[in-house]
C-alpha cells in the first residue's frame, strides 16, 4: 500500500464508520423514536412523518457504509501477499457481497418510505406495499449484518495469521464479530430491546477497532 493509499484509507476508516454510527444513531431515535425493527405499524406513519430527513440518512448510512467497506478492503488487500491471503481474499469477497446486498436494503428501504407516504395519504394497497417492504427489509438486513460480521470475523484471522497488524486488532474483530453474529442468529428480528443493545454495541466495538487501526495507519505513513 503506498503513502497516498495508506492516508486515504486510514482517513476513511477514522471517518467513514464514525459519520455512519452518528447518523444511524439519530435516525433511530429521532426518526423511528427508537421503534423496534418488528414494530412495523409504529414505524409507517413515523417514516411517513420525517420522508425528507429519512432519505437524507438513507443515504449517508449508505455512502458511509459503502466508504468503510471500500477502506477496509483496500486494508485486506495489503495482506494479500502475507500468511493470511487466504482469509484476506474470503473478507474481500464478502466484504464485496456485503455491498450489494446494503445497497438492496437501501432501495427497499426508499421504496417503503414512498409506499407509507402514500398509505398515510389514504392509500390503503401502499400500507400494504409498505408493510412487505419493511419485512423484506428486516430479511435483507439480517442477511447484510451476517455477511458484514462474518466477513470482519475472517479479517480478524487474517491480520492474526499476516501479523501485519497488532494481534490485539485480530482478537478484538474476532470477538465482537462472533458476538454479533450469534446475536443476529439468535435474535434475527425479535422485538426484544436486549438484543437492540447487543448489535448496537457490536457497531460500537467495530467503529471503535477501525478508528483506532486508522490512526495506527495514519501515525505510520508520516
Amino acid at each position: 500500500m503506498d503513502l497516498y493509499t495508506r492516508r486515504a484509507t486510514s482517513i476513511l476508516m477514522i471517518v467513514a464508520p464514525v459519520v455512519t454510527l452518528i447518523v444511524w444513531a439519530i435516525h433511530s431515535t429521532s426518526v423511528l423514536e427508537s421503534a423496534l425493527p418488528s414494530e412495523i405499524g409504529k414505524i409507517i406513519p413515523l417514516l411517513a412523518a420525517n420522508a425528507g430527513l429519512t432519505q437524507i440518512n438513507f443515504i449517508i448510512i449508505w455512502a458511509g457504509l459503502i466508504l468503510w467497506i471500500v477502506a477496509v478492503i483496500k486494508l485486506a488487500v495489503s495482506m494479500l501477499d502475507g500468511a493470511g491471503g487466504f482469509s484476506a481474499r474470503m473478507a474481500i469477497t464478502l466484504l464485496s457481497g456485503m455491498v450489494a446486498v446494503h445497497s438492496l436494503n437501501i432501495a427497499v428501504g426508499l421504496g417503503a418510505l414512498g409506499a407509507a407516504e402514500a398509505g398515510v395519504a389514504g392509500s390503503a394497497p401502499s400500507v400494504q406495499a409498505a408493510t412487505t417492504l419493511l419485512t423484506a427489509g428486516i430479511g435483507i438486513g439480517i442477511i447484510a449484518d451476517l455477511l458484514f460480521y462474518l466477513s470482519l470475523l475472517v479479517l480478524g484471522v487474517a491480520i492474526i495469521q499476516g501479523k501485519a497488524f497488532h494481534q490485539a486488532f485480530g482478537w478484538v474483530i474476532i470477538t465482537g464479530s462472533t458476538v454479533g453474529i450469534i446475536n443476529t442468529l439468535v435474535a434475527g428480528s425479535s422485538a426484544e430491546s436486549i438484543n437492540v443493545t447487543v448489535q448496537m454495541l457490536t457497531y460500537i466495538v467495530g467503529v471503535s477497532w477501525s478508528v483506532v487501526l486508522g490512526v495506527t495507519l495514519m501515525r505510520a505513513s508520516k
